[in-house]
């Protein structure tokens, strides 16, 4: 061990103790502390991890990420704080670390920039969507014109969109991974956090008074339910907003925990067929942006999207898969940068 567990612990334990969050959780000993939790994690698939903390409050810091070796987090960021007790708030450190271990051991980072690569290049990856509703196959034939036209502000937006579904996708898929290897702490920290990153979104209404993009509103009713099973709706809200959310559900069910990322990459294509007539405001924004050389759509997405971990970084391939096609969760389990 790299400093001493018991130590540490009694330090989290100790509500009174003189130093702030911020000099215990951001020091090197708790660094030292999460590294040996994360090589435990990942040598058993024979992969080398290392964890680096540091503190940002500012409202947007990132909260974490890996290159596939190093695990850097913001010990600072506002899901964590956002916790009342400094157990908690470790029980959501050591989440955030085993969501990026997932990554480490589960995300085909060759495969992921791959898809990046072929989107920002206009064309849909691992192939055009098939096997699709009238609605899709619309969108679709709509989406095509655009692409054929090398229209930039179009593929940016929809490059920024399936990036999102796809992190999404891919974080339900590794959290699913390591709570199903890992069903302590790890599994206690990522539940916990998903549940309060949930509890922390805006409400539909909330987001549609602040004029938010329709797109991006859709997006977040899709990633709360990604992480939680479910959708929190107290503002009662009814409408086309919902009903396209209830139409991608099916994907996220089904692709989400196949061990064959090409898989959740359809399914994120798919989602993006029925996102598309949600698209026209960010669109036209991002359009407004490449004339007048401004940047407004990029900040936007960062403060309307809920936020997370970003996907990795790298380069590098899975550990093996558990059995090669789905694996199923019940609603209690559901799961996340990143």
């Amino acid at each position: 061990m790299r400093t001493s567990h018991t130590a540490i612990r009694r330090r989290i334990a100790d509500e009174k103790s003189r130093l702030t969050d911020e000099q215990l959780f951001a020091s090197p000993q708790f660094a030292a502390y999460l590294t040996d939790i994360a090589e435990g994690t990942t040598c058993r698939y024979r992969r080398k991890s290392s964890v680096r903390t540091y503190w940002d409050a500012l409202p947007h810091a990132d909260i974490a990420h890996t290159d596939n070796r190093t695990i850097t987090v913001n010990a600072g960021n506002y899901l964590t704080r956002s916790f009342p007790t400094r157990n908690l708030k470790a029980d959501s450190l050591l989440g955030i670390v085993g969501h990026e271990c997932g990554h480490i051991l589960f995300s085909d980072f060759t495969m992921l920039d791959t898809y990046h690569q072929a989107l920002s290049g206009g064309r849909f990856y691992p192939q055009e969507p098939g096997d699709l509703s009238e609605r899709q196959a619309q969108s679709l034939r709509e989406i095509t014109e655009f692409l054929d036209k090398k229209d930039e502000a179009v593929i940016n937006a929809l490059s920024s969109i399936a990036h999102s579904l796809v992190n999404m996708m891919e974080d339900v898929y590794i959290e699913g991974r390591m709570c199903d290897a890992f069903p302590g702490s790890l599994k206690t920290g990522i539940l916990l956090n998903n549940l309060r990153f949930a509890e922390e979104m805006d409400s539909v209404i909330e987001e549609i008074e602040h004029q938010h993009h329709e797109v991006l509103i859709v997006a977040n009713l899709l990633i709360q339910y990604a992480r939680t099973g479910d959708i929190n709706n107290l503002g009662g809200y009814q409408g086309p907003y919902l009903d396209t959310v209830y139409e991608c559900i099916p994907y996220i069910d089904d692709a989400a925990y196949d061990d064959d990322a090409r898989v959740r990459f359809d399914a994120a294509n798919k989602m993006l067929l029925l996102l598309w007539p949600h698209m026209e405001s960010f669109i036209q924004q991002v359009r407004e942006d490449i004339r007048n050389y401004t940047n407004k759509a990029k900040t936007e997405l960062g403060e309307q999207l809920a936020g997370g971990a970003p996907l990795p970084g790298g380069s590098g391939k899975p550990v093996p898969g558990r059995m090669g096609k789905h694996a199923t969760r019940s609603k209690g389990d559901a799961m996340s940068s990143t």
